[in-house]
């Protein structure tokens, strides 16, 4: 539908009643259609919901922010979230939050708050996903990774594969161990072969004891 003209014809009663499924368009009485038209209802929901957000935001920045960055790294598309998600962290760092990159030891499934500072999920992590975040999670439990040695022979390689690994790399999630990404990405398939060499000798000694 495309809007020819508009004349102003006074206040009308506007109902929420959609014209055409594909369009959120209302009518009033006399059959005139307007665009973006809300009657009360709508306007004073809308109303209290910026009210609460914006006091939320004011006064719970931290809680507002992982909040918000959990939710929208969930609903949008991987291309959206990648533009959306500096902007979130910018517009926080206005409110004096820090919004981190993750950590392999800090961060949950979602974002996580740890000391009043915001941690990025492994679940918002491009290349990694849900089941190897739940992996990654669980083969941490309540004893930290010590090193990238340590990670690759406690988590499941089959579902934390290379292509995880190296998401996680790129995130920063082993930078507070002390690792260098770049370091970190050439030897990739060295450390995962050597992890398969180490498994394959250790079958051959239970082998050989049998």
């Amino acid at each position: 539908m495309k809007i020819i003209s508009k004349e102003y014809i006074g206040k009308r009663p506007v109902y929420d009643i959609s014209v055409d499924s594909s369009h959120h368009d209302f009518q009033l009485e006399n059959g005139v259609i307007v665009s973006n038209c809300f009657n009360k209802a709508h306007s004073v929901s809308y109303s209290v919901l910026t009210y609460v957000t914006a006091y939320l935001k004011a006064n719970y920045p931290v809680e507002f922010f992982t909040a918000l960055m959990s939710t929208r790294s969930k609903t949008l598309q991987p291309k959206t979230w990648a533009v959306k998600a500096p902007e979130y962290i910018n517009e926080a760092k206005h409110f004096g939050v820090d919004i981190f990159p993750p950590d392999i030891n800090r961060s949950s499934f979602e974002f996580t708050i740890h000391d009043n500072e915001i941690y990025f999920g492994l679940n918002a992590i491009r290349d990694v996903g849900g089941t190897a975040a739940k992996y990654i999670i669980n083969a941490r439990g309540n004893t930290p990774f010590k090193d990238v040695w340590d990670f690759i022979n406690r988590v499941n390689t089959q579902k934390v594969n290379t292509k995880v690994f190296q998401g996680l790399v790129k995130a920063g999630a082993f930078d507070k161990l002390g690792y260098i990404r770049s370091e970190l990405l050439e030897n990739v398939d060295s450390i995962y072969s050597y992890l398969r060499e180490v498994d394959e000798s250790n079958q051959r000694k239970l082998d050989i004891i049998e």
